[in-house]
């Protein structure tokens, strides 16, 4: 899961327009499985939600944290937005049930 945020006052049609290059930025990575992503009131507009899959382990050359770093050049230059970490500030394990090497540690 990421989590997207822009400044507090961004309308919806704002915040819609940011996410749609952010997805598009992660789903044409040769990692990603799937990915959803979607804006709405909760908590706030100023906040996008995406939930990420990546291909099975097997499938890509990556693990999840060599995607992480691949991705973040790409997704700093969409203006306005600034990541936000998840609470515990790791990546997460995969769909597929296998740990990620960020859990490992």
């Amino acid at each position: 899961m990421g989590i997207a945020q822009a400044a507090p006052d961004i309308s919806p049609r704002s915040m819609s327009a940011k996410m749609q290059p952010l997805g598009n930025i992660i789903e044409n990575d040769p990692a990603m499985d799937n990915v959803y992503y979607w804006i709405g009131p909760n908590p706030t507009v100023s906040q996008g939600r995406m939930m990420i899959n990546l291909k099975p382990f097997g499938a890509r050359t990556a693990n999840a944290g060599e995607v992480l770093a691949r991705l973040k050049p790409q997704v700093a230059k969409v203006m306005g937005i600034y990541e936000k970490r998840p609470r515990a500030g790791r990546l997460r394990g995969c769909h597929d049930g296998q740990r990620t090497q960020e859990d490992r540690d």
